[in-house]
């Protein structure tokens, strides 16, 4: 799980709010006025801005006060929206001009890795002649099915992979990916080894993960544990290795012994392990970036605690 780092979310969202209220009036001037009526019920400062604009901690009170058992057709509208054009590659809300659907969503939020899961590209596709194609999808973080009147909030529709978005299909997580709390102590990968030896043999090396307890229901849900212990050892050894073979002896080699070819040892060290160092602002680009920079990081401090000895 990571965060969607992105500094214009609320400026998206004004936007994507925009579209929405456009794509209402082209069926009925009244369908705003209609929709703010029926939220103001449960509360009066509702607005229907506010519903599609809302934070995920907001959305969560809103969950709670606005379910009904049986929806009135405005609400459905939204729904409708979603389902019928706004998640189509060939169908757009608001402006036509402006082309808005799930495609450019997905493109605004620069997001180029599934944040439930860090191990699928979610990228959008070009192929010639072709419109532009979602490879990820949206999971309405709150399904929409229980809360429709959510099906088109901004901060509820979650970029996943498909099988993140199938295997959490209506349950509920604990985080989401646009929270502003940060995600990445809340879940810690490691390797596991009996002694020193063993960490240098991928058959007795074993990843591990660790969680905070505010994120327990994610990881069960989705199944990271054991997707990540039985699945990636492999990708974790590739990280060991590298920190054994690219160390700071031979670095100092390599320097000594080619001059001029590197500009430092920092330099060297960016072309050797930039897929393990400096991943943190790297998380929603790189595939299993989190593993690798949790792996990398525990055994700097593992040989610094060695050396301090």
């Amino acid at each position: 799980m990571i965060n969607i780092y992105e500094v214009s979310q609320q400026v998206l969202a004004e936007r994507h709010y925009e579209a929405v209220v456009e794509e209402l009036m082209k069926k009925d001037s009244k369908s705003p006025a209609t929709l703010e009526k029926w939220f103001k019920a449960f509360n009066v400062n509702y607005t229907l801005k506010h519903i599609i604009t809302a934070r995920p901690e907001d959305l969560r009170i809103m969950m709670s006060k606005c379910k009904s058992d049986k929806y009135p057709e405005c609400i459905l509208e939204l729904y409708d929206m979603y389902v019928k054009k706004f998640s189509k590659s060939d169908r757009y809300i608001g402006d036509r001009k402006q082309k808005y659907n799930a495609v450019q969503l997905m493109k605004s939020l620069e997001i180029k890795v599934c944040p439930l899961c860090n191990r699928n590209y979610i990228n959008n596709v070009k192929s010639k002649g072709r419109l532009e194609k979602r490879t990820g999808q949206l999971d309405h973080f709150h399904n929409k099915s229980s809360y429709p009147f959510l099906s088109m909030s901004f901060f509820n529709l979650v970029p996943a992979c498909y099988g993140c978005n199938h295997t959490k299909a209506r349950f509920e997580l604990e985080q989401t990916p646009y929270a502003e709390v940060d995600l990445d102590p809340l879940i810690r990968f490691s390797v596991s080894f009996n002694k020193i030896e063993d960490i240098f043999d991928e058959q007795h090396l074993r990843v591990s993960l660790d969680n905070h307890p505010s994120i327990q229901q994610n990881v069960d849900v989705l199944g990271l544990l054991e997707t990540y212990t039985e699945e990636h050892n492999e990708d974790a050894f590739a990280v060991v290795k590298a920190f054994k073979n690219y160390n700071d002896v031979w670095q100092n080699s390599m320097i000594g012994n080619i001059k001029g070819l590197f500009k430092d040892k920092d330099h060297l060290s960016d072309m050797l392990l930039s897929e393990y160092i400096g991943l943190k602002d790297r998380l929603k680009s790189k595939p299993l970036a989190k593993l690798k920079k949790d792996i990398y990081e525990q055994l700097e401090a593992y040989q610094q605690s060695s050396i301090s000895r």
